[in-house]
């Protein structure tokens, strides 16, 4: 895309003066000359040039008895990588998202236009290196999509205690009612699946005796600092527990990293040893293996917002073409809604953390390394993995059975507490500080539900398109 020259010129700027005129206009013109019109008074009263309105009219001949029907020429030799209606699907995917506090920032938008093109055999001139749009393609993107704008995010450094409202809370339930209306899931197929991070080294000890007086107790440790290995887990309402999944901080698996591990259980790694788009999608083929989702017996598949889980769309295509059904829960409020972090997390760290001074009182000055974290998981999971605790976190949750009066008043009120002092602080700002306040209300009322479900393949032209909106469902909430 050509860049526009900007700031400042001395004298007079240059307007541009290349189509002043809309479609609408176009379509009159056409119409009036149909019904006996001059051209050249046409071309007057509607404000178009006198070659422009005689070139459309023997080009679109066709449009003549339909003015609607009138398609404009592209300006320029630059044509869109997307159709109109390819991008209005990441305009809606990139609103909803933002509704829900999961707003895409620049490089997310252009590394989702990417992918898009990608999947859909698009032509584009992207960098295949990044795997992303360009910079160019998302200023032109947004001069196309007047109703998309770039936002600085509201700070959520109390992010738990605002998110876990009445409203949000209530909207998720609302929709968790609407999909068990539509198809009744048995406890046995309402999954809840999340990643937690164990380390080489125990982030938190418990107290030892010591002399009276002494002033440093130290405590025997493998490093200063431990290695992460994420591992997820999941289980349903019924008490079935998927294997673990590892996730190992290096670069080239080995198999003395299986050692110890829960009966099939699944690896990978990767630099970080964190969650990444990729992992997760190899977390996902694990967790299809071990639930065998059916068209007659599908899974409804409960998730947090992470980026790999919510905006990845290789998971999400799976998620359709194996019968998974996902929603998430709303953003901030996993402590309360998440059956996993529950009643699950909680035992199994305390169980790891038990495990890991067991091993290491046995190590004889030896450290722990990435060689025993499965080992330790293996006692963790099995001490925790128990029909009552899983049981207990989708009840607690009030996802199954369903309970949308499961949380009491008080559990909203650290979030009450914050939108009395937000609102307190607003209208005194302008007094105390000697600023201007002024309150910016949604013109639409509010959120809405979002109607998107899965991914929706189809043809135009020749070409193929991937419908890049909600493949899951997303409670909208603020």
């Amino acid at each position: 895309m050509p860049r526009k020259v900007t700031g400042k010129c001395s004298g007079r700027c240059r307007k541009p003066e290349r189509r002043l005129w809309t479609a609408d206009k176009l379509s009159q013109a056409i119409k009036s000359v149909k019904h006996g019109m001059s051209r050249n008074q046409a071309a007057r009263i509607y404000g178009i040039p006198k070659r422009t309105l005689r070139r459309y009219l023997e080009r679109q001949l066709e449009a003549i008895g339909n003015p609607e029907q009138v398609k404009l020429n592209p300006l320029g030799s630059f044509k869109p990588v997307f159709m109109q209606e390819q991008e209005q699907q990441l305009v809606d995917y990139a609103i909803d998202m933002g509704e829900c506090f999961y707003g895409l920032n620049a490089r997310e938008m252009r590394s989702l236009a990417f992918q898009m093109a990608q999947k859909n055999g698009i032509p584009h001139p992207f960098d295949t290196k990044l795997q992303v749009a360009g910079p160019d393609w998302l200023k032109g993107f947004l001069q196309r999509q007047p109703s998309l704008t770039l936002r600085a995010p509201e700070n959520t450094s109390l992010a738990r205690a605002r998110g876990f409202n009445r409203e949000s809370v209530g909207k998720f339930f609302d929709l968790l009612e609407r999909i068990t209306d539509e198809h009744d899931y048995p406890p046995s197929r309402i999954w809840n699946l999340d990643e937690t991070g164990v380390s080489t080294v125990q982030s938190r000890n418990s107290k030892v005796l010591a002399r009276k007086g002494q002033h440093q107790v130290g405590k025997m440790a493998s490093a200063e600092r431990g290695v992460n290995t994420t591992v997820t887990f999941a289980m349903s309402a019924a008490g079935q527990f998927m294997p673990p999944f590892f996730t190992f901080q290096r670069l080239r698996m080995n198999d003395g990293l299986k050692t110890g591990a829960p009966p099939e259980s699944a690896f990978t790694c990767n630099a970080t040893g964190w969650s990444t788009f990729e992992t997760f999608g190899q977390t996902f083929d694990h967790f299809l293996k071990f639930a065998r989702p059916t068209v007659e017996d599908p899974v409804l598949l409960i998730l947090d917002g992470h980026a790999s889980h919510t905006k990845n769309l290789e998971v999400l295509e799976k998620a359709k073409l194996n019968h998974v059904r996902i929603i998430s829960i709303p953003p901030h409020t996993s402590h309360k809604t998440q059956p996993l972090d529950v009643s699950f997390m909680g035992p199994l760290k305390t169980y790891y953390g038990k495990a890991l001074n067991s091993r290491m009182k046995r190590m004889n000055g030896n450290p722990i390394t990435a060689y025993h974290v499965a080992g330790l998981v293996n006692e963790a999971f099995t001490a925790a993995a128990t029909l009552s605790v899983a049981q207990n976190g989708f009840r607690k949750t009030g996802i199954s059975p369903y309970n949308r009066h499961v949380f009491q008043e008080g559990d909203y009120a650290p979030a009450d507490f914050l939108a009395q002092s937000v609102n307190q602080n607003t209208s005194e700002c302008s007094v105390n500080n000697k600023l201007t306040c002024e309150t910016v209300e949604d013109s639409s009322g509010g959120p809405q539900q979002s109607t998107g479900k899965f991914m929706i393949s189809y043809s135009i032209g020749h070409i193929k398109c991937t419908k890049a909106v909600f493949l899951y469902e997303m409670v909208n909430c603020r």
